[in-house]
């Protein structure tokens, strides 16, 4: 899962603002994605995608978008 710290960073943080909060240090899973949830407007998985691409191709890249598609 996520880490609690950043977790409880997030918190912080929406507390504070309303803007969009973009949350992604190591996301690789839709259950990651669903632990950020009321905490950040989007996730970002940039790096994961990278080495899905890397094994997978287009295909790969595509399906696990799906899959976290919110």
């Amino acid at each position: 899962g996520v880490d609690e710290r950043g977790l409880k960073f997030l918190g912080m943080l929406k507390e504070r603002t309303e803007l969009p909060i973009a949350a992604g240090f190591g996301i690789s899973s839709r259950e990651m994605l669903d632990g950020l949830r009321g905490l950040a407007d989007m996730g970002a998985i940039g790096s994961h995608i990278l080495d899905i691409f890397n094994q997978e191709g287009l295909p790969g890249v595509g399906f696990f978008i799906r899959e976290c598609k919110m």
